[in-house]
């Protein structure tokens, strides 16, 4: 009987490790593809802010960019980057792709060249001191969230820079 006892008891102890460890892999695993969705979404954006063209009507290193805001970044009178409910969206010439969906918060802030935060929105001529973008994307999914950041240099501006 007492056998039965203890075999019972390291049967129910056994069960409730390999639950807990079911349970540990799959939001692992939840959270493994949630990051990588979201690594592929920023790879995606800031290879379109770096490629920002330069605006053939000013003078010197100018970015063409239209307007800023903290969600929303607006170029060449038709790309941009924005979120579109919960879908982060990027328009490039006229075409609009989604990036991301699930997307909890979207933000944007922008830098000169002497490196000081720009007060956003910008429009028009304000827009034209922006060097350097910062992207901050946050998603969830099956209870799993996380947030990614970087900061972007405008490649066609590095002869603008006050850095070189």
């Amino acid at each position: 009987m007492t056998a039965i006892v203890v075999v019972s008891f390291l049967m129910v102890s056994t069960a409730n490790i390999i639950f807990a460890s079911v349970d540990s892999y799959l939001a692992s695993a939840a959270r493994s593809r949630l990051t990588a969705d979201l690594s592929v979404a920023m790879e995606q954006a800031s290879a379109a802010l770096r490629d920002i063209p330069l605006d053939s009507s000013q003078a010197g290193a100018v970015p063409a960019i239209s307007a800023v805001s903290a969600s929303s970044l607006n170029w060449s009178a038709d790309s941009s980057l924005t979120l579109s409910g919960t879908s982060l969206v990027l328009n490039t010439a006229g075409t609009p792709r989604t990036l991301m969906s699930g997307v909890t918060s979207f933000a944007l802030a922008a830098w000169n060249d002497a490196g000081s935060a720009l007060s956003l929105p910008l429009s028009g001529a304000g827009c034209q001191q922006v060097r350097r973008v910062e992207l901050t994307i946050s998603a969830s999914r099956s209870g799993v969230s996380e947030t990614l950041r970087t900061r972007v240099f405008l490649r066609n501006l590095i002869e603008g820079s006050s850095s070189n």
